[in-house]
């Protein structure tokens, strides 16, 4: 039940009656009654009528507050009927989209919501259009934002699945098992597209732990799922401890990664660090 509420031209605050928080699925759900009631596009009437005319006619006149004879009716029809004094919109579809703020409690089973759309009417105006034309214009965007991320994830798993240079294998008894050196550029760097392209690595070569080094320093080790030999980890931080120049690294027993911190040369001095060993 409503106990409150404050409405201006920017937002709208709104107290009711209610023995919990709303989550976060309540709240898409209120925005989403608001917002279809918006949608219709729904005129805004004033008019003033007696007061037992307007009560009759179905408008809420909400606590106990004290009419004249007098009152002023505000209705968007099919919407909504209710006593006012205040400014409006021409039409409902003028407050699209409707977006909840902030959830609290003002009070012991009374809850607290605040509303707004004039971010959007901000935006609108930058972008010289309409509302609804900006909100049309921003689901567009998420629309194509969306599918280029499927585009990238598809690029980078075709990336990853781009045998890297080999550099060197090494028997690895210091470490447990064979350890293959791979080089890639800086450019095929992005860390997911590395991490995949270790991961597909160690399924191509289950014997081995492999490594993979770029231009810029970037260093990555994976291990088979049964590798018996030193943990990924492990390797990187003794990797990085013995060659590295201010270097940090870390990760799990079969990924690990971090930076030699020498650029160009980085590639020949992880060559020399594992054939040595």
């Amino acid at each position: 039940m409503q106990a409150g509420s404050s409405v201006d031209a920017d937002r709208l605050r709104f107290d009711f009656t209610h023995d919990r928080a709303l989550t976060a699925a309540d709240i898409k759900a209120v925005e989403e009654w608001v917002n279809a009631g918006i949608a219709q596009d729904a005129p805004v009437e004033c008019f003033e009528v007696e007061a037992s005319s307007g009560v009759a006619q179905g408008a809420l006149a909400m606590f106990d507050e004290k009419y004249g004879d007098v009152v002023r009716v505000v209705q968007m029809p099919g919407l909504s009927t209710e006593l006012c004094g205040g400014t409006h919109a021409a039409s409902s579809s003028a407050l699209h989209p409707f977006h909840i703020v902030s959830e609290s409690a003002v009070a012991a089973g009374t809850r607290r919501i605040e509303g707004s759309h004039r971010t959007l009417h901000a935006v609108a105006e930058a972008l010289g259009g309409s509302p609804q034309q900006a909100w049309d214009r921003a689901q567009a965007a998420t629309s194509a934002r969306k599918d280029l991320q499927k585009q990238v994830k598809a690029l980078q798993q075709r990336v990853a699945e781009r045998p890297p240079a080999p550099l060197a294998r090494v028997a690895g008894e210091a470490f447990g098992g064979p350890i293959e050196l791979h080089a890639v550029d800086s450019v095929e760097e992005d860390p997911q597209v590395v991490k995949k392209r270790a991961q597909w690595l160690t399924k191509q070569s289950k014997d081995a732990a492999h490594i993979i080094v770029s231009t810029s320093g970037q260093v990555v080790c994976a291990m088979p799922k049964k590798w018996p030999g030193t943990a990924a980890k492990d390797l990187i931080r003794l990797l990085l401890t013995e060659v590295g120049d201010n270097a940090k690294g870390g990760g799990s027993a079969v990924f690990a990664q971090g930076n030699v911190g020498h650029g160009e040369k980085s590639k020949e001095i992880v060559r020399e660090w594992l054939q040595g060993k």
